[in-house]
Parts: C-alpha cells; sequence; structure tokens
C-alpha cells in the first residue's frame, strides 16, 4: 500500500517541478569544479556511471584541503568546548561565592 502511495505521490511531484524528462545520471559538471581541475593540475578519466569523460582530481592532490578541513573541523569544536567548560567553571563558582 506504502509503496503504491509513494508511486503517486512521486508522479505528482515529477510533474509540478516540472522534472519529467529529467535524468539524474546526465547533469552537466560544474564550471567551478572544472576550472579547479585544470588549475590543480587534475585529469580527465571516464565515469563509470554515464561513461562520459570528465574533470577527475585524485585524493593525493586533495589530500591538503582535506587536511585543513579537517585541523579547522578540529579547532573549532575545542574552542565551543573550552568556552562551555569555562562557562560552566564560572557558573559553579559563581554559585559558591553567594
Amino acid at each position: 500500500w506504502f509503496v503504491e502511495f509513494w508511486k503517486r505521490r512521486q508522479a505528482v511531484l515529477r510533474y509540478e517541478w516540472d522534472s519529467i524528462n529529467f535524468d539524474s545520471t546526465f547533469e552537466p559538471i560544474r564550471p567551478a569544479y572544472e576550472t579547479k581541475a585544470e588549475k590543480i593540475g587534475g585529469e580527465r578519466r571516464i565515469n563509470p556511471v554515464t561513461e562520459i569523460e570528465e574533470p577527475y582530481i585524485s585524493l593525493k592532490k586533495r589530500i591538503r584541503w582535506l587536511i585543513l578541513a579537517v585541523v579547522v573541523v578540529i579547532v573549532t569544536v575545542a574552542i565551543v568546548c573550552v568556552t562551555v567548560f569555562c562557562t560552566i567553571i564560572y557558573r559553579v563558582q559563581m554559585d559558591y561565592e553567594l
């Protein structure tokens, strides 16, 4: 019953959103990604799903940005944890003084 209802709802949404002839496997490549791949020195590769040649940036070339992102996230989480800890200490100290 649920599957039939979902198929009907999906058909209505596809009609309302005018995406009846939309094929998600053939979306165009973002120009910003293509430019970044050329700038970094990425290679062109055949996509196994669409069988179209697309730009590809290997993990070796992306690792610097991945490490930077991880460091930024860790530092941000550490700042939040220290702030929460200091707030708790401050409140406890204020309770004892009163």
